[in-house]
């Protein structure tokens, strides 16, 4: 089984998210509002899926420059460590 990397499994699992809440919210939204007609209640529905994608991108590039800072963090200080310098502990 092919392992994928962390920062992809972040962008599938941030863009799912998205789309799912997309996806979700004009049911939740539908509680409280009346659409005048079918196209309007599509219009926001599409609507509701692209601020999804935008919500799991933008997930997205936190987290992973999140971890990208992470890694070069304790990456600096596995390499003081290989030199000797123990104070990084």
């Amino acid at each position: 089984m092919k392992k994928r990397s962390v920062l992809r499994r972040n962008l599938v699992y941030s863009l799912a998210f998205g789309l799912l809440m997309g996806a979700l919210f004009p049911l939740y939204a539908s509680l409280f509002v009346s659409f005048g007609s079918s196209s309007s209640l599509a219009a926001f529905t599409a609507g509701c899926l692209g601020a999804g994608i935008l919500v799991g991108i933008a997930a997205y590039r936190i987290n992973t420059v999140s971890l990208v800072r992470l890694a070069r963090g304790v990456n600096e200080a596995v390499a003081a460590v290989a030199r000797g310098d123990t104070a990084v502990l």
